[in-house]
């Protein structure tokens, strides 16, 4: 009897510790990473991510990831979902991706050594090319038992793109219904002219007003202005230029597409000569200008590593 009790013991500690990640729902799965960003990613004033903080606890961004594996398509039942859940999916693994960089440069280590090696990645460390072998967007990770990259989530689940990516069948009940061209102010690629990652986690409840509030973000601190007309903008609307057309309805209305992002304040008859902020020059911009043709615009864009040093 003493060795079956034993036998039975054995088997279910066993099986314990063999089991998955304990399962979760996109919910939950918000809920935490929203912990992660307070604790980890933001915990700190200003911009930028706290790389350094995030090296020292690598192990707890990890485990997050990894959960998103136990999801179930049928948990990704409406559009708020599925959006929320990707982006939230694909900033976390782009954070993973980047944190596991800077762990293999000894800047995981504490003390002063950890340090040292940190400030010295933290300035030399690019999105391209002297990233080494290691890009954020190729990084793999795993939702509702399908495996892909996180430039997958991007090009495939969300935009839908079959030139850029070759779908699979098992992606098939993962696709959103139809493109959102928000997405580009939504997913982070990790270096400092990307649309920076939201200190708000995604949920069903607030994706909605969150894209609008990174839309508008992202429009004031991307594009600029000089005599009335345009100076620069960010290279993702050259990039992503037809996404915004159909999100438009044509190519004749990105221009008003993108102005009803901007806030724009009634004419206070009171203060006549009131001097116009930035985004209601924008917007008198892009109202006059309907076609925007990103392409015949300067664009820069920074791919050195979005840590709170380079801020």
């Amino acid at each position: 009897m003493i060795l079956f009790v034993r036998i039975c013991t054995l088997l279910v500690a066993s099986a314990l510790f063999a089991s998955p990640a304990m399962s979760a729902t996109p919910a939950e799965l918000s809920t935490e990473f929203q912990g992660i960003l307070d604790k980890h990613v933001f915990a700190h004033k200003g911009e930028g991510v706290d790389y350094r903080n995030l090296a020292q606890n690598v192990s707890t961004l990890e485990k997050h990831v990894a959960r998103y594996n136990t999801l179930k398509a049928k948990d990704l039942s409406s559009p708020e979902l599925k959006k929320s859940t990707y982006f939230n999916l694909y900033n976390a693994g782009t954070l993973l991706a980047i944190t596991q960089h800077l762990v293999k440069a000894g800047g995981g280590k504490a003390g002063p050594a950890g340090e040292k090696a940190y400030k010295k990645w933290a300035k030399k460390t690019y999105m391209i090319a002297t990233f080494g072998s290691v890009k954020p967007w190729e990084s793999k990770v795993s939702i509702a038992g399908v495996k892909l990259k996180l430039d997958h989530i991007e090009h495939g689940l969300l935009r839908r793109d079959d030139k850029k990516v070759t779908p699979k069948a098992a992606w098939k009940p993962l696709l959103v219904k139809s493109l959102d061209a928000r997405l580009h102010a939504a997913v982070n690629c990790g270096a400092i002219d990307c649309p920076p990652i939201a200190k708000e986690a995604f949920t069903s409840a607030n994706v909605e007003s969150l894209l609008q509030k990174n839309m508008t973000s992202f429009l004031i601190n991307k594009f600029s202005l000089r005599g009335g007309k345009m100076k620069g903008s960010s290279i993702v609307f050259d990039w992503y230029l037809a996404d915004f057309v159909k999100a438009a309805g044509g190519a004749d209305k990105v221009g008003p597409y993108l102005a009803k992002f901007l806030p724009v304040r009634e004419a206070d008859p009171d203060k006549p000569n009131r001097q116009k902020t930035k985004a209601e020059k924008l917007a008198e911009f892009f109202n006059a200008n309907t076609t925007i043709t990103s392409g015949k615009y300067s664009h820069s864009y920074r791919w050195l590593v979005n840590d709170r040093s380079n801020y």
